[in-house]
């Protein structure tokens, strides 16, 4: 197939970004996903507040990490506003192993980019930031949303 659709609207809607594995062009599948559910959720309960960000994997049957974004509504309720999944470079020995300060940053910029501006003009900007205690992980949340408290989660300590 020369120029694959995709088969619901919602699909193309929540599509934030795509990136096949080309080899040797590109080093990983990339997709991030965000309905738009997600993405009111993002400004309405993340804007100037948390964001909770969790990398797994073993997500699926491919060599793939998933990174969860998620903030809190109202309840104290965690409500996921992003998932960016990419594979691991052929060449890595472990798959949970195989991401880097510039590969989430630039993943979390185009999140970003992609989220656009608010109705007053504003990026979207997180107070709070809540994850492990993985430098790669600090290091594009840092750049990013400069003024951002980071906090150790409770389940990794």
């Amino acid at each position: 197939m020369e120029k694959p659709q995709l088969p619901l609207p919602l699909l193309t809607m929540s599509c934030l970004h795509y990136q096949a594995h080309e080899k040797p062009k590109t080093e990983h599948f990339e997709i991030i996903l965000s309905t738009p559910e997600m993405q009111a959720a993002t400004w309405k309960f993340g804007h100037k507040n948390q964001v909770l960000m969790d990398l797994t994997f073993g997500v699926c049957l491919a060599r793939a990490l998933l990174t969860i974004l998620m903030t809190l509504d109202k309840n104290g309720t965690g409500i996921p506003i992003c998932f960016i999944m990419f594979t691991a470079q052929e060449s890595a020995k472990v798959t949970h192993a195989d991401y880097d300060t510039a590969l989430l940053d630039r993943l979390l910029g185009i999140f970003k980019q992609r989220l656009g501006c608010n109705e007053h003009g504003d990026e979207i900007d997180f107070s709070i930031g809540n994850t492990d205690n993985d430098p790669h992980k600090h290091a594009p949340l840092l750049k990013h949303w400069p003024g951002i408290l980071l906090l150790l989660c409770m389940f990794h300590i």
